[in-house]
Order: structure tokens, then C-alpha cells, then sequence
């Protein structure tokens, strides 16, 4: 009687041994199949991999259309340096060409000296141990001091310049023209008069360095 007991719990725990197995080797199974990646480089990389094929002005490779077009600004500029007032003065005349499909009402730029002011976002955000932007601790007049902003035109054998309406906002200059300026290939002169006086240490853009010999100026941003 104990013999025959002794056999059924051994087959018992055998067959409750192999139910186990059974069941992790199921388990696994299952997990592996779950991790089994689905992805296939050829589906992905397919004729239609792109949705689209570009436009007329930028392909899908990026390289520019058939219609690519980048608006051109040409300068002209004059300036003159008074050493004793670190003040560079001067005049800027700027031809602005529209190679765009659209007609302009008016023309951004930007004024990077405006960075010097007292007053600039540059400056507001300078921690109190310094920095390489805006005046770095430095106080003087900095940023630009636009004297006029002017549209140049020709009637022939004549020039007229007329005063335009501008805004400016920090480093920014919205300059309103006062006819549109047409598409593909309209033209347009702006005449700057303005000056601004150098900052020491202008954001390792610009700055002044006093020498034994004079000064020495580094000039940008203007």
C-alpha cells in the first residue's frame, strides 16, 4: 500500500514537473514571436518612400526647382570714423531686388547694433557676471540712431528721394514702401542715413583695442 502511494505522488509531481516545462517553454515561445520585428528596409525605401516629388522650387532631393528664387540686396555704403567719439557715421543705399512670385509692401532688416542699447532684449538677458552678447556691462549710447530713411526713384535726367515710413523694433526694421514693389524682377532703392558708436567688446563681432600706437577698430554690423 505505501508502495503504490509512494508511486502515484511521484508521478504526480513528475507530470506537474513537465505541465511546468510546458508552460515557460510556451510562454517563451509567445514572447518571441511578440518581439519579432515586422519592419522590411525595401517597404520602407519603396518608389513612394517620399509623398511627394518637390515642388517647382525645391526638389525632394533639395536641390533648387525649375521656378527657385532668393530675393538680392546690393549695397553701397560710405562711412566715416570719428577716433575720438568711437563713431562711425555714414550712408547706405540699397538696391533690393523682388525675384519672388509675390508683390512686397514692405522690407525687413535687421539692425545688429541695436544690440547695444541700453534697452535691448540682448542686454535684458545678460546674467550679472557677464557675457560674450550685447554691451557686457559697458554704458554708453550704443545701437543705431537713424537719422532718415529715404526711397530713391528716377524720372529722367532727375533723382528724388522721398522719406518712407519705418518702424523699429529692437534689432528689426520694417521699412513700409510706398508703391508695391512688383514680382519677378521689381526694384527698389532705400537710402539709410545713420550712425552708431562702437561698442568696446561688441559679442566678439566688433570692438575697440587701445594700444600704445592709437586705436585699433574692428568694425561690423553696419
Amino acid at each position: 500500500m505505501k508502495n503504490n502511494w509512494f508511486k502515484i505522488t511521484v508521478q504526480f509531481f513528475i507530470l506537474l514537473g513537465i505541465s511546468t516545462l510546458w508552460a515557460q517553454n510556451d510562454s517563451t515561445a509567445t514572447k518571441t514571436k511578440k518581439q519579432i520585428s515586422k519592419y522590411d528596409y525595401h517597404d520602407a525605401f519603396a518608389s513612394f518612400f517620399y509623398t511627394k516629388d518637390g515642388t517647382n522650387t525645391r526638389s525632394a532631393s533639395g536641390q533648387p526647382g525649375v521656378e527657385y528664387w532668393q530675393n538680392r540686396a546690393d549695397y553701397q555704403l560710405s562711412a566715416k570714423l570719428n577716433e575720438a567719439k568711437n563713431e562711425i557715421s555714414g550712408t547706405g543705399i540699397i538696391t533690393y531686388t523682388n525675384n519672388s512670385p509675390d508683390k512686397m509692401n514692405f522690407v525687413w532688416m535687421y539692425l545688429d547694433q541695436n544690440l547695444f542699447k541700453q534697452d535691448s532684449r540682448a542686454n535684458a538677458i545678460i546674467p550679472i557676471n557677464g557675457s560674450r552678447n550685447g554691451a557686457q556691462g559697458q554704458i554708453f549710447d550704443g545701437g543705431f540712431k537713424i537719422k532718415s530713411v529715404k526711397i530713391i526713384s528716377t524720372i529722367p535726367g532727375k533723382l528724388i528721394e522721398k522719406d518712407a515710413k519705418y518702424i523699429v523694433s529692437d534689432t528689426r526694421m520694417q521699412v513700409f514702401l510706398p508703391q508695391e514693389l512688383k514680382s519677378k524682377g521689381g526694384i527698389v532703392k532705400i537710402k539709410i542715413d545713420y550712425s552708431f558708436i562702437s561698442p568696446n567688446e561688441g559679442s566678439d563681432r566688433m570692438g575697440i583695442l587701445e594700444t600704445k600706437n592709437g586705436k585699433i577698430f574692428t568694425v561690423a554690423q553696419w
